[in-house]
């Protein structure tokens, strides 16, 4: 993994997951990774069995590979043959799902991908973002880069309607992210939480 700067101090990520037509109908609660929250919902003109995958917050750079990995392991039990088995040239049937996953430019991972063949600095509320596509097989944690994988035209940068799609997703998770209520701060052990703490065991022995 590159380098990111340390955010995980800030409790601030939170994860928008748009997931292709082929799951409508099918009740989808990613679980929590951690403090990080996991919104689903469905996107049109995606192909089949992919997602785009939004990693909002400091947060989501130390941990991308952590998220991007927990949500793919949620969509394989949430998904059968029907929807991610499909013919690929030169490779005959394949059993695999897409996954896009946006993040922040600024954390600067893995620059010279989304260059050549991501989606590079698109520019969205306030910041810049970078969009990486991954393929997962069934059975495989380990993923692939879309365009060294499976299939070799799968570019975000050689597929525009796709590229337009993962913007609209970027787009439309910032909208939702910021309708979404303000989270209570951690509780707190410092100098004013230790003012109103409960006596110690040892201070009710001696009448304190």
């Amino acid at each position: 993994m590159e380098h990111v700067a340390d955010g995980l101090k800030a409790k601030d990520g939170v994860v928008f997951l748009y997931v292709s037509a082929d799951w409508e109908g099918r009740k989808l609660k990613c679980p929590k990774f951690r403090n990080v929250e996991v919104h689903v919902a469905v996107m049109e003109n995606l192909l089949q069995a992919t997602v785009v995958i939004v990693l909002r917050g400091a947060q989501s750079g130390p941990l991308h590979l952590n998220l991007v990995d927990h949500i793919q392991r949620y969509l394989w039990t949430v998904s059968d043959s029907s929807i991610t088995k499909r013919t690929v040239e030169g490779s005959g049937a394949v059993d695999y799902i897409n996954c896009i996953w946006c993040v922040n430019a600024a954390h600067g991972l893995y620059k010279s991908v989304p260059e050549a063949h991501g989606l590079n600095k698109f520019p969205c509320d306030g910041a810049e973002w970078d969009g990486h596509w991954y393929m997962y097989k069934r059975n495989d944690p380990t993923p692939s880069y879309a365009h060294i994988g499976l299939d070799v035209s799968a570019s975000l940068n050689k597929q525009a309607h796709l590229a337009q799609a993962v913007k609209n997703a970027i787009a439309e998770a910032a909208v939702a992210h910021a309708q979404l209520p303000v989270r209570a701060p951690s509780p707190t052990r410092g100098l004013f939480g230790r003012m109103f703490s409960r006596p110690s065991s040892a201070s009710k022995r001696r009448g304190n």
